[in-house]
């Protein structure tokens, strides 16, 4: 079991919107909770920084290091854009669109409508990895990627920053544990990070679907304290597989493709372009530099935003106006429609969106044109709204 390889294909993501800021916070167990599928790896990483020891020794060795606070870690994954298929029922990406935007409005049977607002909330990230599930809190969302063209599905790029990680594994037990015990031994309980849940896998002990939290590891002694009893009445034996614990999940809708995206340009309705990259950029700085007992980030400031992207496309006659509209700094509405159908559709709408100088290029037989694009707001937390439709 020690020397099983992760397979990649075995990944699981979960989100949770926290309370507070901060505090970890885990799925339903009621079987509501919704599935992430990524179109793609996930990655979560939180590396230590160290500081060498300046003491003065006879060796051109380094023969001591501190380690310092953890800085904050990141995390990224991509997914298709996945409407609910219901008008007014929240996407796939619910808990992403809102802690990346700041505010979520839901009307009933007709939208959902995700807005910007001075605060982000914060999340917490259940990522599985086969053998392992990864966990952290004090997740933000902090930049959105989408890249339009007619091929594929729309694919969004998600990044961000995270407050503390921890891990759960994979393990088996040293010695047996009697029902009701609140402390279990297994053989190694570096694989085991507080805050996560586990479940005994070999009797499909998971705790009436709830699973068992971690509250106590002691590495010295490879003893896990957890928050509630044994429930088995047999009690958990020598060598039961301790394994990592998620709920059961529900997935929401079907991924829309990328040939049913149409852009508003201004006066151009559906105008015809190649392609369009957007990057909607909302960063945080999380607070690393306080002395403090927690030994992580706690908390974190909202930072400028920064809608950007370039639409790429074929030079028309009538394209020549947007180089008086580049030079005049002109503002335009500019809106992205995904999909076509009720119920799974999404318009992301940056009213006044400042246009760039275009920029020429052959690529023979055609000449092309580029032309960047920044939203900006009027009177504050107004340069873009999604909606789902």
């Amino acid at each position: 079991m020690t020397t099983t390889i992760a397979i990649a294909r075995k990944q699981t993501i979960l989100l949770v919107k926290e309370t507070t800021r901060g505090t970890l916070a885990f799925p339903a167990t009621d079987g509501s909770a919704v599935v992430t599928i990524a179109a793609g790896a996930g990655s979560m990483n939180q590396n230590p920084n160290f500081t060498n020891s300046q003491e003065i020794r006879n060796s051109r060795d380094v023969l001591d290091r501190f380690l310092d606070a953890r800085p904050a870690g990141q995390w990224s994954f991509p997914t298709y854009m996945r409407p609910s298929g219901a008008a007014g029922d929240e996407p796939q990406d619910d808990v992403l669109y809102e802690c990346l935007f700041g505010t979520k409005t839901v009307n009933a049977g007709t939208s959902v409508v995700y807005s910007q607002a001075l605060t982000k909330d914060s999340f917490s990230m259940w990522m599985k990895k086969d053998h392992t599930v990864f966990f952290a809190k004090g997740c933000v969302a902090s930049q959105l990627g989408l890249n339009i063209t007619n091929e594929g599905g729309v694919m969004q790029n998600w990044q961000g920053g995270l407050m503390w990680m921890g891990w759960c594994g994979t393990d088996a037990m040293a010695s047996a544990a009697s029902q009701t015990d609140t402390e279990i031994t297994v053989d190694d309980a570096k694989k085991f990070s507080v805050g996560g849940r586990i479940y005994n896998s070999t009797t499909d002990d998971d705790n009436s679907s709830a699973g068992y939290e971690i509250t106590v590891v002691n590495v010295s002694t490879n003893t896990l304290t957890i928050g509630t009893g044994i429930a088995d009445s047999g009690g958990w034996s020598e060598d039961d597989v301790i394994a990592p614990f998620l709920p059961s999940t529900t997935e929401v809708g079907e991924a829309l493709a990328n040939r049913l995206t149409t852009v508003d340009f201004g006066s151009d309705t559906s105008k015809k372009v190649q392609s369009m990259d957007l990057t909607l950029g909302d960063p945080v700085q999380y607070i690393e530099d306080e002395i403090s007992t927690d030994g992580y980030p706690t908390d974190y400031l909202e930072q400028e935003r920064n809608y950007a992207g370039t639409v790429n496309l074929y030079y028309r006659q009538a394209d020549a106006k947007y180089f008086y509209d580049g030079f005049d700094d002109t503002e335009i509405d500019v809106s992205v429609n995904f999909g076509s159908t009720a119920g799974s559709q999404a318009e992301l709408n940056m009213p006044q969106t400042s246009i760039e100088v275009p920029e020429v290029s052959t690529n023979a037989p055609a000449v092309n044109m580029a032309i960047g694009l920044m939203a900006l707001g009027s009177s504050g937390e107004d340069s873009a709204t999604l909606t789902f439709t």
